[in-house]
């Protein structure tokens, strides 16, 4: 579950866990430049209990990140600056415990070929848009 990074339970300065909005629920990030896709995302996840925030790219992903433990990114792989290639290299070597799902729609020359290079980056799962909300949510439930 997320915790704030500032302070450790029971170091001075930790909030309890009925201050933090996720307590009790898994939290996840989710990274998409394109803003209905990452609103739908979040407000579904949201409706099924998830404790679920949403950015527009991977540099503002890095950033939320420091402050807040979630336990799942769902990034898109090709969005403008930071993309998900280097959101998910630098996430899995600061966060090596972040559970991170990979999605793309793909560009020429098919969307696998990206799919495996986030495997091979450190992804744990990747989708294929469109993929189905069910699909999400099998891979997100313990």
């Amino acid at each position: 579950m997320s915790h704030p990074r500032e302070a450790a339970p029971g170091e001075e300065g930790a909030l309890s866990a009925s201050a933090v909005p996720w307590a009790g629920r898994t939290s996840i990030l989710i990274v998409d430049d394109i803003a209905a896709v990452r609103l739908s995302m979040q407000r579904g996840l949201q409706g099924a209990g998830f404790y679920a925030e949403a950015v527009a790219d991977g540099s503002a992903a890095l950033a939320r990140l420091q402050t807040v433990a979630f336990d799942w990114i769902v990034t898109d792989i090709f969005m403008p600056g930071r993309d998900g290639f280097e959101l998910i290299r630098l996430a899995r070597g600061l966060y090596p415990r972040l559970r991170i799902v990979a999605m793309s729609g793909g560009r020429r020359g098919g969307v696998d070929g990206y799919l495996r290079v986030a495997q091979s980056l450190g992804a744990d799962h990747v989708l294929e848009k469109p993929f189905t909300y069910l699909e999400l949510l099998a891979l997100l439930k313990p």
